[in-house]
């Protein structure tokens, strides 16, 4: 059998089955599209029951050796690049067709003119961020899924060059963020202190008023044992009801005044 190739990833076999493995990797090595969260699929399941019931080998598990991995049938490895995405589908389609053809899979080649825009922006994240070129190259590579970039497609280049220009701005962005931060972080601080102030004085009005309404009360209860006295004193010898209502009489007209 004739190689396999996905996206520059040459898929091995095993006993005319591929490898799931270097499917994954082909696909992006993402975690979320780890073959083993493929056979927890249902439909994943209920495919590979479908294969089994006429006879035919779905999948085949190597533990050990050098071909250690996962192997599919064909039908498998269409199932595993739809459950991806359908343009990892469709680069699987194309390369079985190529396969089958004896054609060479590739993918849309670029001109340097056409990635021009992405390596100016990478020089300008080179610059800005004073990183190695290797190393500005490499993180565009891991994002985008390839070994160079005149291996990304030419629909893919906008999406390449919108992540470098965010890196580049990535700095300015936290420096706003961070500024944002302090500004709002003085802001509480001040009205904390402005805050606590008003509550201490508040705090020492009511304490004063507590201290007065104390006062009043023991005033109160000493001018009423005076009074108590005072009719215990008098009692007998004056008309009380005459001294009352005079009494009286004497506290409407200073309310008066």
């Amino acid at each position: 059998m004739n190689n396999l190739s996905v996206a520059n990833i040459a898929i091995s076999t095993y006993n005319n089955l591929f490898s799931l493995n270097d499917l994954h990797k082909a696909s992006g090595n993402e975690n979320k599209h780890r073959p083993t969260f493929f056979f927890q699929n249902q439909q994943t399941k209920d495919l590979i029951h479908e294969i089994e019931s006429e006879n035919t080998i779905a999948y085949h598990t190597v533990n050990g050796g050098k071909n250690r991995g996962t192997y599919v049938c064909e039908e498998l490895v269409y199932a595993y690049a739809m459950w991806i995405s359908a343009k990892f589908n469709l680069m699987v389609i194309r390369a079985f067709k190529a396969l089958n053809t004896g054609a060479i899979p590739c993918l849309a080649k670029t001109t340097t003119d056409d990635r021009r825009h992405l390596v100016q922006a990478v020089n300008a994240l080179v610059h800005k961020h004073r990183l190695p070129h290797d190393e500005a190259y490499r993180m565009v590579h891991q994002y985008m899924g390839v070994g160079g970039i005149d291996e990304i497609a030419l629909d893919d280049l906008p999406k390449a060059v919108a992540y470098v220009h965010r890196l580049t701005l990535g700095s300015s962005h936290d420096e706003t963020h961070a500024k944002n931060n302090a500004f709002w972080r003085t802001v509480g601080m001040i009205e904390y202190e402005r805050l606590c102030e008003d509550l201490d004085a508040i705090s020492s009005v009511i304490t004063r008023a507590g201290q007065t309404l104390a006062n009043l009360n023991r005033s109160k209860a000493l001018i009423y044992d005076a009074l108590a006295e005072q009719r215990m004193a008098c009692h007998g010898k004056y008309d009380r009801q005459a001294i009352t209502d005079e009494a009286y009489a004497f506290i409407g007209r200073a309310y008066q005044r």
